[in-house]
């Protein structure tokens, strides 16, 4: 199982052991200026230290900086996304953009 937007709102940790979670993806607004933001370092770390002990890895999305980077694997967070790692690029605009069993 996989838990996205993590950190967006400050509830009990109790539910990473208790759903057996495998992935745990911080929300980008969690992320954003983290090297600068010592709240967010602090959020980031209780939330790797309450996934000690338990297949659950946390990432993080939205990373833009290597100062967001460096300070999110100093807190112990096991990957990443975001530009820093690979600029967005733009669709086909000849793909199609839903899905073909649904007509729109």
């Amino acid at each position: 199982m996989a838990v996205t937007q993590a950190g967006l709102t400050l509830v009990s940790t109790s539910w990473i052991k208790a759903l057996n979670v495998e992935l745990l993806k911080l929300h980008p607004s969690l992320v954003r200026n983290i090297e600068k933001r010592t709240e967010n370092q602090l959020l980031v770390q209780s939330l790797v230290e309450a996934c000690a002990g338990t297949p659950t890895q946390v990432y993080a999305t939205g990373v833009r900086s290597r100062g967001e980077w460096q300070t999110l694997t100093k807190r112990g967070v096991a990957g990443g996304q975001g530009d820093f790692f690979a600029s967005s690029q733009l669709l086909d605009t000849n793909v199609k953009k839903y899905s073909q069993r649904y007509s729109v």
